[in-house]
């Protein structure tokens, strides 16, 4: 009988096992007392009450409500001396099983407030170590280039401390993108080499006060798109300048012809444009070259982006390329020529 109850509550989600538990133990209880039926009754009775309190009570370690609901389908089986006491186990449970979401949910809060401390804690452990001996500037400067290392509210924090102690505030900053904005408009557009050459000064001090935590991403972004829209222009009015060709200088290498040089001699015309705008910086660096130093200049450049373009992959297919990729032959950021068009993986 003991093993009918054992087998019943290893079984009890199983209702087709319970029953037959439960039978097997009544058939053995029948067996053994065959030749007594004057115990028999008390005997059986005893055992159905065993029987279903302890289903009730295993039932309701899991889910109290159909605990109940069993204990009341069996209840006029259950010696009433143990009624009270199950009702209440019942209730105990209901209130425990109703609060445990709460509770687990309010250890996984602490849980995850723990870890947040303990990032924050070896982001400033980290980070003090990196810049230790730096000032204010550099910290801000160290801590923009890494930020991938931080945790993003913790990278947030830090830098508004860092600004403050920089007595950098929203208005500061406004004040600044304000100012570069003037200098933008200040450049003059209907000449293309003191635009290009005001241009660069302009990306130069707008690099240099988000350095310094001056002007904000989203002003540096917008302040460097407007700049570059206009050099586009700029570079295209560039190509046909023959200003340098004047009847005192002639046989001088203009624009023009650096840009006939690169049209003749790159082998990416995409890429065009940003040769002779690198050309122009490099001859307007502060520096005096001669027309053989300006070819000079300018061949190395070609010949520096050609070598690049020879060192790209070429494949067939988006197939070849895509195998490639999958046995690390490239990666993702690598550029590709896929069917002679150029692209990025």
């Amino acid at each position: 009988m003991k093993s009918a109850l054992d087998d019943a509550l290893a079984n009890y989600k199983d209702d087709r096992l319970v029953a037959q538990a439960y039978n097997s133990g009544l058939a053995a209880l029948r067996v053994n007392y065959a030749d007594r039926p004057d115990l028999l009754s008390a005997k059986e009775k005893a055992y159905k009450s065993d029987f279903y309190k302890t289903q009730t009570l295993r039932r309701a370690d899991d889910d109290a409500n159909a605990a109940a609901a069993y204990y009341q389908q069996h209840k006029a089986q259950i010696a009433g001396s143990e009624h009270q006491a199950i009702e209440k186990l019942i209730e105990k449970s209901k209130q425990f099983q109703a609060e445990l979401p709460s509770k687990m949910l309010e250890k996984q809060v602490k849980a995850a407030d723990m870890q947040v401390k303990i990032s924050q804690y070896e982001n400033q452990r980290d980070f003090d170590k990196e810049t230790a001996g730096m000032d204010d500037s550099g910290k801000l400067r160290y801590l923009r280039k890494n930020e991938g290392q931080y945790s993003g509210d913790w990278f947030k924090a830090k830098q508004k401390a860092l600004l403050s102690a920089k007595g950098t505030t929203a208005e500061t900053r406004a004040e600044t993108a304000q100012e570069i904005l003037l200098d933008i408009t200040m450049l003059d557009k209907n000449n293309e080499v003191d635009y290009l050459n005001g241009a660069q000064k302009v990306l130069t001090k707008i690099e240099n006060e988000y350095a310094e935590g001056r002007l904000s991403p989203t002003d540096r972004k917008t302040l460097t798109a407007q700049v570059y829209r206009e050099q586009s222009k700029q570079v295209d009015h560039l190509k046909t300048n023959e200003d340098d060709a004047a009847w005192w200088r002639l046989g001088d290498f203009t624009y023009k012809d650096a840009n006939e040089y690169i049209e003749e001699n790159s082998s990416s015309p995409g890429n065009n444009s940003k040769l002779l705008l690198d050309y122009f910086r490099k001859i307007n660096d502060g520096g005096k070259y001669d027309n053989k130093q300006k070819k000079a200049i300018l061949q190395g450049l070609v010949s520096q982006g050609n070598n690049k373009e020879l060192a790209v992959p070429s494949f067939d297919s988006i197939e070849a390329a895509k195998a490639a990729f999958e046995a690390g032959k490239i990666k993702k950021g690598d550029r590709v020529y896929i069917n002679g068009i150029r692209g990025t993986i």
